[in-house]
């Protein structure tokens, strides 16, 4: 399934990179806020001790930024309330791994994927009831 960070399709004041997007331009003295779900390691994560998100997704942002001259103030944010917070437009952006679907493409604009992740089903070694989609049904899952 592709990942991708995204911005808010209904928001006046849209994330601009590359000519594209609206009222905010390059070098505005506004940070662009961005929300980030910070307990998915190696996406994102809090440093504690620095007080400060970290991860890949972190690092992609802010080079966005950098290369696109905008300012960038990243926010921890549960990631229920991040899809909230960008479709209610106090969130600029997101970025936090946030998979790319119908639902959401009709509410959101997306970037271009940027991680494809997959999903697998592990059992226990000599497991043969489990073998494959079809044979999950009517067993405890989890994540």
């Amino acid at each position: 399934m592709p990942v991708t960070g995204m911005t808010c399709a209904n928001c006046a004041s849209t994330l601009t990179v590359n000519g594209q997007g609206s009222n905010r331009s390059a070098g505005s003295s506004t940070a662009i806020v961005v929300g980030a779900d910070a307990t998915f390691p190696p996406f994102e994560s809090l440093d504690a001790p620095r007080r400060k998100i970290v991860g890949f997704d972190v690092d992609l942002m802010n080079a966005i930024a950098d290369r696109a001259d905008l300012k960038v103030e990243i926010v921890a944010t549960r990631y229920g309330e991040l899809l909230v917070g960008i479709a209610q437009c106090q969130i600029t952006a997101g970025i936090s791994a946030i998979p790319i679907t119908e639902d959401l493409e009709g509410q959101m604009l997306f970037s271009e994927p940027y991680f494809v992740n997959g999903q697998v089903v592990v059992v226990k070694k000599g497991n043969i009831t489990i073998t494959g989609r079809d044979s999950l049904a009517g067993h405890d899952q989890s994540l």
